[in-house]
């Protein structure tokens, strides 16, 4: 599932927004102490990703998998 739009929210956050209308919002905290991650500790860098074919990119090649997490979003809402 493709993300269509997102903008940054408060404290490592994003607002996403996938192409079938559901938004969420993916908190990148838990991953900033891991490898190509750790970049993004600085938030001017945090705040220069970019969509990029569905995906949000970071200019060092740090990104996530929006299937992953559409499918995280879902089973939260079947909870």
């Amino acid at each position: 599932m493709d993300i269509i739009d997102f903008c940054y929210g408060e404290d490592y956050t994003l607002n996403v927004t996938f192409e079938d209308g559901t938004k969420a919002i993916k908190d990148m905290k838990p991953l900033l102490n891991r490898g190509v991650f750790q970049a993004l500790q600085d938030e001017r860098f945090f705040r220069s990703a970019e969509l990029d074919d569905g995906v949000i990119r970071w200019p060092n090649g740090a990104d996530f998998c929006p299937d992953a997490f559409y499918q995280e979003v879902k089973n939260r809402l079947l909870q």
